[in-house]
């Protein structure tokens, strides 16, 4: 009976206090799942259920990262990128962009994707005009890997950096030089 009142205060308590860290959705299914387990026991005693044995989950680890995605399919001469999107954004919301130096670290490129359902890219050597818009990709655009991560290819390249934007295309424009001005991050 004991349990039964400590189970129906803490539902009153998490109700009462719903944006309360200290009473979670979480820490309630928990309590609900000992309380369970620990009624299984006591009639398992009496030889009407099979005994309960309850693990209590331990807390998520936040510097364990996910799974490595699956491969994905080979190309002859390119170096695939696979994005596995744990934002908590849609694909559709997350843009891509890359830039770099090409293989004589001459001059900046972007990588433009001809056909982004394939994921084949090539390199565009910046020009004055050229803005970093016209090589944004969704990453709903990008074909997926079978475990779900999308991935795009890149030929050889120098020096390389994936840019990411949520909900709107990242601007970066191309000075005379040509230069691409990239944003601060700090």
């Amino acid at each position: 009976m004991k349990r039964f009142f400590t189970l129906i205060s803490l539902i009153s308590m998490t109700i009462l206090h719903a944006d309360s860290s200290t009473y979670s959705r979480d820490r309630l299914i928990e309590f609900y799942e000992e309380f369970l387990c620990d009624e299984k026991n006591d009639l398992s005693s009496v030889g009407i259920t099979a005994p309960c044995t309850f693990t209590p989950p331990g807390p998520p680890n936040p510097f364990v990262p996910p799974p490595n995605p699956t491969p994905p399919p080979y190309q002859t001469g390119m170096l695939p990128i696979v994005i596995a999107n744990n934002s908590g954004y849609g694909d559709d919301q997350v843009y891509i962009v890359m830039t770099g130096k090409n293989t004589a670290a001459t001059s900046q490129v972007f990588v433009e994707l001809a056909t982004p359902s394939s994921g084949i890219g090539s390199l565009h050597l910046v020009a004055n005009g050229d803005n970093s818009t016209t090589y944004s990709y969704l990453l709903s655009q990008l074909p997926q890997t079978s475990g779900g991560a999308r991935v795009f290819y890149i030929p050889q390249i120098t020096s390389g950096l994936v840019w990411f934007s949520i909900e709107n295309k990242l601007n970066m424009p191309v000075n005379p030089d040509p230069f691409t001005l990239e944003p601060s991050i700090v």
